[in-house]
């Protein structure tokens, strides 16, 4: 496995280094390798080629209507009228209010009630003796991250998204997202690791799906330029150190559900992602669960973290932390929990909305204390 470094040229960035666990050709300062050319992973997508990707037709019709104004809007709203008397009703059942059904079915509102904000110390001895760095972790968002009360918002040294900041993963709403998370104050690092929704940024999948989920095929360079431009570190499997603990991201989930979004595979076939986390890694960071932490599906909750996943994180790289998102119904922090009594990580779930995409405001905050001299 080839690893390439290189030195992060931002003012905010200049102390600290990316590695880079991809296999296959190098990887230069603001270029793509594979991005101008008609590229296809034969391995991941078979036989398709550009343009060829298909999805069940009402995930299309469902991703373009909310996308889109106009006509194509109103008649997707008729053509979907079903589902969404479906979820009135669902919403009607499990809750109390009509407020609280208007807000399942739109999922607009700005928070919801009884979630505390989590805070944690640890200790290692990866920092010197009564040195601190809080780390301050959100995810799936969801373009909900303007409804964050920011005179409440915790400061710290290192803010951390785990990915779906976006529904449909358009420039317009990653840049969106990209440009208020890098003007949220008093953080040193900014990290994003993008999530399935982030499709953007998964160059393979975009060149056979775009026309699937935009009208528009957009550009995937331009889109991590973009972020780079404002400060924000992407991790796409690729590690970065910052004071002396070294972090690392990973955007892939199994497949849940029966069409295709960013950075999924089979379950079968998720190991050699895992097998790329650098063994010395101590933040893990991925969009998706483990088996069993923080993984309990909207679907029935079943759980829906990988496995193969569980057993890098657990057995094998054994970080300090593991924060992850993706799975709605299950945040919070899991230590010592079941399938994990013998393992000396701390699990947790960042994400920020619920199953009906309504926002949980408090993020999730690890102060790691150095334990030595």
């Amino acid at each position: 496995m080839v690893k390439k470094r290189r030195t992060i040229s931002s003012k905010r960035q200049n102390t600290s280094t990316i590695s880079n666990g991809k296999k296959g050709a190098s990887k230069q300062e603001g270029k793509d390798n594979n991005e101008d050319e008609q590229y296809i992973n034969v391995e991941r997508f078979g036989t398709l080629k550009t343009g060829e990707g298909r999805n069940p037709f009402y995930v299309s019709l469902v991703a373009k209507s909310g996308i889109q104004d106009g006509w194509m809007k109103s008649f997707t709203s008729i053509v979907l009228f079903p589902i969404q008397l479906y979820l009135f009703l669902k919403a009607s059942y499990e809750y109390s209010s009509m407020s609280k059904v208007m807000f399942a079915l739109f999922g607009n509102c700005e928070k919801t009630s009884g979630q505390i904000r989590q805070v944690h110390n640890i200790k290692t001895n990866k920092l010197k003796k009564k040195k601190k760095l809080k780390l301050v972790f959100i995810s799936d968002t969801h373009m909900r991250h303007k409804y964050f009360n920011m005179d409440d918002f915790p400061k710290g040294d290192v803010l951390i998204h785990t990915g779906d900041a976006s529904n449909f993963g358009t420039s317009g709403e990653l840049k969106d997202f990209a440009i208020w998370f890098a003007n949220v104050p008093n953080f040193k690092y900014k990290l994003y690791i993008p999530g399935n929704h982030d499709m953007l940024f998964d160059h393979e999948f975009y060149e056979v799906y775009h026309q699937e989920w935009h009208f528009n095929k957009e550009s995937s360079r331009d889109i991590k330029k973009f972020f780079h431009s404002l400060g924000i570190i992407t991790l796409i499997d690729e590690s970065i150190t910052i004071e002396n603990l070294k972090f690392y991201g990973s955007p892939w989930t199994p497949i849940e559900l029966p069409w295709q979004t960013g950075f999924q595979l089979p379950p079968d076939k998720m190991e050699p992602k895992w097998k790329l986390i650098e063994k010395d890694t101590d933040i893990l960071l991925t969009h998706g669960p483990p088996y069993s932490a923080g993984d309990k599906s909207i679907f029935g909750g079943a759980k829906g973290g990988c496995k193969a996943l569980q057993i890098y994180s657990r057995d094998k790289i054994k970080p300090i932390l593991h924060v992850f998102g993706h799975e709605h119904g299950d945040p919070g922090v899991f230590y010592k929990t079941e399938d994990y009594e013998h393992s000396e990580t701390y699990y947790a779930n960042a994400g920020n909305v619920s199953e009906y995409y309504q926002l949980r405001p408090n993020p999730i905050i690890f102060t790691l204390v150095g334990g030595v001299e």
